[in-house]
């Protein structure tokens, strides 16, 4: 599992291994399921951007997500490949 902040929406972001995507707004809040990766990507990074506010999910066969949206209502656009594949 990996933990990122959000900074455009002011969440916490957590995926597991199995690509559960979980929300919280901090401060020993819950933590909310608010997503699932798409089939047959084995998370291994969440990274949280500055500039803009960012948050990408990075998969093991190095296909990368970006987070959109806000909760509870989040969706993840296909970014790029950290091979250099589309």
């Amino acid at each position: 599992m990996d933990i990122a902040w959000r900074t455009a929406d002011g969440h916490a972001y957590a995926v597991t291994t199995s690509g559960a995507i979980y929300a919280t707004p901090g401060f020993c809040q819950a933590w909310t399921p608010v997503g699932q990766m798409p089939s047959g990507c084995v998370p291994v990074s969440v990274l949280d951007g500055d500039v803009g506010g960012s948050l990408d999910i990075a998969c093991a066969d190095g296909q990368t997500f970006t987070v959109t949206g806000n909760i509870p209502n989040i969706v993840l656009v296909p970014c790029s490949n950290v091979f250099g594949t589309p």
